[in-house]
């Protein structure tokens, strides 16, 4: 009986710990949720959402200072939607006015960031912005 309940309080205790693990992610990302460019007040991002985005908000600002060029909303827009769902990805597009512009990329471009993936969202948004 002594050994049951040693086991009890042992695996108590490992779920107290587990919860503060995860009540210490979830505020972290939380805190993350506030420095990618999608914050909404009425749908939050998903854990791996928030990561994604992320990601991608560093690479776009290391290619910013890479180039030393501000990248076109259309770029914005595509860079930072790698990866993440459409739900969010057409979130992305409706903050940044784009929505049109990205169902067109998404449609005749690849989803990978190369130069030749970047050439031909430069193209589109050119294209498009002569078709207005």
């Amino acid at each position: 009986m002594d050994d049951l309940l040693k086991k009890k309080q042992r695996r108590l205790k490992a779920n107290g710990r587990e919860r503060q693990r995860m009540h210490g992610l979830n505020d972290a990302l939380d805190v993350l949720r506030q420095y990618v460019p999608i914050t909404t007040q009425h749908q939050k991002l998903s854990k791996i959402e928030t990561l994604r985005l992320a990601r991608n908000y560093i690479l776009v600002l290391q290619r910013i200072l890479q180039t030393g060029r501000q990248p076109t909303p259309l770029e914005y827009a595509h860079q930072l939607s790698v990866g993440l769902s459409q739900t969010t990805t057409n979130l992305l597009a409706n903050l940044l006015q784009v929505r049109n512009l990205l169902e067109l990329v998404s449609n005749e471009c690849d989803s990978q960031l190369s130069d030749v993936d970047l050439r031909c969202i430069h193209r589109h948004s050119h294209l498009a912005s002569a078709n207005m």
